[in-house]
C-alpha cells in the first residue's frame, strides 16, 4: 500500500514497463494455453504514477495485454486493466486504504471489477504490519452463475 509517514517530503514517482515475447510453435503439445497460443506474440505495458504527500498516498496504474495472432489460427486480444489505490496515515501506525481493481477482456461479456477497503496496523513501518481487509468483485463473468463474491483477508507482513 502507499503510504506518506509523517514528516516526508511529497513525491511523486512514475513509471512503466513493455513486454514482448514471441510466439514458438515448437511448444504448441505442451503450451499451457493450448496448441492454439503456441504461435501467437504477446504484448504487455503498463504506466503507473505514486504520489505522496501530507500522510494521504495515492497509486494508480493503467495496463494492457495483448495477443497477437500471426497463423492465422488465433485470433487478436486485447485485455485492459486499472489500479488504484488512495491510503491515509493517521498516526504512522493505522492507515485505512480504499482499493479499485477494473478488468476488461473483449473475450467476456462483462468486464470485472473488484473494490477493497481495509486497514494497515504498523509495529515497524513496512517491516512488520497487520493488514486486514475486505474485497468485494461485482457481478460479472467471474464465477458460473455470473455472481460476484466478498473476501474477508486478515494478513501478518515481517519484513527480514
Amino acid at each position: 500500500i502507499v503510504l506518506s509517514w509523517t514528516g516526508e517530503e511529497t513525491r511523486l514517482i512514475v513509471g512503466g514497463a513493455l513486454f514482448y515475447q514471441l510466439g514458438d510453435g515448437n511448444n504448441a503439445a505442451t503450451n499451457t494455453q493450448g496448441a492454439t497460443y503456441a504461435n501467437a506474440d504477446y504484448f504487455a505495458w503498463t504506466i503507473d504514477g505514486n504520489f505522496e504527500t501530507n500522510n494521504i498516498g495515492v497509486f494508480a496504474a493503467v495496463m494492457g495485454g495483448h495477443v497477437i495472432g500471426d497463423t492465422g489460427q488465433v485470433a487478436d486480444r486485447n485485455m485492459y486493466g486499472i489500479t488504484v489505490i488512495v491510503s491515509y496515515n493517521i498516526n504512522d501506525q493505522f492507515a485505512p486504504f480504499i482499493r479499485a481493481d477494473w478488468i476488461s477482456d473483449q473475450t467476456r461479456t462483462n468486464d470485472f471489477y473488484t473494490l477493497t477497503a481495509g486497514v494497515n496496523y504498523y509495529f515497524k513501518k513496512h517491516n512488520a504490519k497487520i493488514t486486514l481487509d475486505v474485497n468485494g468483485q461485482g457481478q460479472s463473468t467471474c464465477d458460473s452463475q455470473g455472481k460476484g463474491s466478498v473476501v474477508v483477508r486478515l494478513a501478518f507482513q515481517l519484513l527480514f
